[in-house]
């Protein structure tokens, strides 16, 4: 008899809006409780949005992420900042969608305490990981529009070369 693992993670967000972001990510986590029930996937957003399309998956307001205890992704500097507080999550993750530093204003040291603190960087392109890793520290990994390939990897927590 094969072994079943149960694989949750939550992914957060601002708002489960009509974004390139938020359709890339429903329609990832739809392929990846389509193929297969190992994973569990919950969104934890901050804002009630209309959404891109249906989701197979769960949703919670972003509150519940202190009590989670699977793996977190943070998609956005807010849910960064939310999530470098919670006790609970078993691995921290921030997925680098945009260089934000580069559009807007910020101090230093909040942008240090994000990029260089506990969380586990992932890029979302090679030219993003060349950048994060020349002004912060190497991502962790790198994955393109929430590929379902990768993210399940980094779930089950392997390597890139794995």
């Amino acid at each position: 008899m094969t072994e079943f693992n149960l694989y949750k993670f939550g992914v957060m967000v601002e708002a489960l809006d009509m974004s390139q972001k938020c359709f890339n990510l429903v329609k990832q986590l739809n392929n990846i409780v389509d193929e297969d029930c190992q994973f569990s996937p919950i969104v934890f957003y901050s804002e009630y949005a209309k959404h891109v399309d249906v989701n197979r998956f769960g949703m919670l307001l972003d509150q519940k992420v202190w009590a989670y205890d699977g793996v977190v992704i943070a998609t956005s500097l807010k849910s960064a900042e939310i999530l470098l507080n919670c006790p609970c999550p078993k691995r921290k993750f921030l997925y680098v969608w945009n260089l934000d530093w580069l559009y807007n204003q910020y101090v230093y040291q909040y942008l240090q305490h994000i990029y260089q603190g506990e969380l586990e960087l992932i890029a979302r392109n090679t030219h993003h990981a060349k950048v994060i890793t020349t002004c912060w520290k190497k991502p962790a990994y790198i994955m393109d529009n929430f590929d379902s390939t990768i993210l399940k990897q980094i779930i089950r927590g392997k390597n890139n070369n794995d």
